[in-house]
């Protein structure tokens, strides 16, 4: 009586298993954010141009003669 009864969970354990589990993703849930071809520039050349271009917190003429402040900025008013 012991063996059957031990028989007949162990199938009915089995079917649960097959019938309710679900597999398990290989990658996390929360996926990293898609970036576009434009966002993956502008996240690798900011930081460069930043870097390259530097910051000068009084107006300048830039290199074509364009009034700019800080870090390239070109769109100021005079005081």
């Amino acid at each position: 009586m012991g063996k059957k009864l031990f028989f007949v969970g162990a199938v009915l354990f089995l079917g649960a298993m097959l019938l309710f589990n679900k597999p398990v993703p290989m990658y996390p849930m929360a996926s990293p954010p898609i970036l576009t071809s434009e966002a993956a520039t502008m996240v690798v050349l900011v930081p460069l141009v930043a870097k390259w271009e530097g910051c000068v917190n009084a107006s300048y003429l830039g290199l074509v003669g364009v009034p700019t402040i800080c870090s390239g900025h070109t769109n100021y008013h005079k005081s």
